[in-house]
């Protein structure tokens, strides 16, 4: 039998991994840090990030979803924008503008009226990274808040390349 409790600290510790190498900056489980409930699953280890990171590992339940996002780099599912965190880059960089349509996802919507309630307190944007077994790590952020998200996504870069930047020994 399925531990869920340790399967849900192993999804978190490797989506914290995930994350920080997408943007640049060490991430945390929060559960190992404050415990706290409504707080972020992960967080930065140093600095700030305006985004409330929800991280759900489930075995199986995302493959049409992925099959989308594989084919067209950002789908827009339900209420939901969704892309692959490994691709979010692209994503910002293409200034993707039209996402294609994929059958709403009941699981990826609940995970995110999760984060929102989650959220509310902090006022951070709530974000929803997800995988299933054996899976890609898939981000979902309401459309409605793009530009925040972006914004706020960027300027993680921004202090993430500073960051590695300035660690790096000087010639």
């Amino acid at each position: 039998m399925i531990n869920s409790r340790s399967k849900g600290a192993r999804a978190e510790l490797e989506a914290a991994k995930a994350i920080g190498k997408a943007l640049g900056m060490e991430f945390r489980r929060t559960a190992q840090h404050c415990g706290k409930a409504g707080t972020a699953d992960i967080e930065p280890v140093q600095g700030e990030c305006g985004i409330h990171w929800e991280v759900k590992h489930y075995a199986s339940g995302l493959t049409y979803l992925e099959n989308s996002i594989r084919k067209h780099r950002l789908v827009i599912t339900g209420d939901l924008f969704a892309c692959f965190l490994h691709e979010l880059h692209e994503v910002i960089d293409w200034k993707v503008i039209v996402a294609h349509v994929a059958k709403r996802n009941a699981s990826l919507e609940d995970w995110h009226r999760q984060a929102v309630r989650d959220a509310e307190a902090t006022g951070k944007l709530p974000v929803v990274v997800c995988r299933q077994d054996r899976g890609k790590w898939i981000l979902a952020w309401n459309p409605a808040r793009d530009t925040a998200f972006m914004e706020e996504v960027e300027r993680c870069l921004a202090d993430g390349s500073t960051k590695a930047t300035s660690a790096k020994p000087q010639a």
